[in-house]
């Protein structure tokens, strides 16, 4: 069970991308792993999520945040219960979003260079705050050295009180330069993204569909929880029709 990497799918909405992204997992991961969806209490949401896992015999926890409102606040709540609680420290585990899908083959222990780095993410800054986007986070559990905090909010650090996002809290961990940590490519500018998809696909890429690129591998969706309403809403559907089919297309 050591040489398996636990991977956590933080899940506050669209049970329509769990399946999706275990079957995405399944395809291209050449490590085993261990998929466990962690549902994270945002309203009427979560029956439609237990629901769809117990459908489709896969793994699913609950977080209950009561009290807490805020989207980023949900979120980063929900990831620091999954390492105070559910992951094992003998091993890697992997922090993904629910709108992330590998389209080519790769290792998670690629990413950590096998037992080198602590964490390996793609970098985010808030002024002078620098922290890792928990989207797609490896955590080299055994070599984490105190304590990761994935706060959102309001970070009193050095540059003043600065407002940082799910994730804003590995300030403190990346602060130490005795904990390496890898920042995975990322590029989400539109020709870039649409040169990159399998050309089949490529004229049916808009510059507002917004998709990022991540090691040249993994394809992240953006805005599944539709948080900023109509235009999100209104992009919504072609977005799915177009990774439905890159997702089959890159299967098979």
């Amino acid at each position: 069970m050591t040489d398996t990497i636990q991977v956590f799918s933080i899940v506050s909405s669209r049970a329509d991308m769990i399946l999706p992204q275990f079957e995405a997992l399944c395809a291209h991961c050449t490590e085993p792993f261990q998929y466990i969806v962690v549902e994270n209490d945002r309203k009427d949401a979560s029956r439609g999520i237990i629901e769809h896992c117990d459908k489709n015999g896969l793994t699913c926890k609950s977080v209950v945040t009561i009290g807490i409102t805020i989207p980023s606040d949900v979120h980063a709540a929900g990831i620091q219960w999954v390492w105070d609680l559910l992951a094992d420290r003998q091993r890697p585990a992997v922090i993904l979003d629910m709108d992330i899908f590998p389209l080519k083959p790769f290792r998670f222990r690629d990413y950590i260079q096998e037992d080198h780095y602590h964490l390996a993410g793609v970098a985010q800054s808030r002024g002078k705050i620098h922290y890792l986007w928990p989207g797609l986070l490896v955590i080299n559990c055994p070599k984490i050295v105190g304590e990761l905090r994935f706060d959102a909010g309001r970070l009193n650090s050095i540059g003043g009180n600065t407002l940082v996002d799910a994730g804003g809290g590995l300030h403190w961990y990346l602060r130490d330069k005795d904990n390496p940590v890898r920042h995975l490519r990322s590029v989400g500018e539109p020709e870039t993204v649409r040169n990159w998809l399998p050309e089949p696909f490529r004229s049916r890429y808009e510059p507002a569909f917004d998709f990022q690129v991540i090691e040249d591998t993994w394809l992240h969706y953006r805005r599944a929880s539709l948080w900023r309403g109509q235009p999100d809403v209104k992009l919504d559907q072609p977005k799915r029709l177009l990774l439905a089919d890159i997702l089959r297309g890159t299967h098979s």
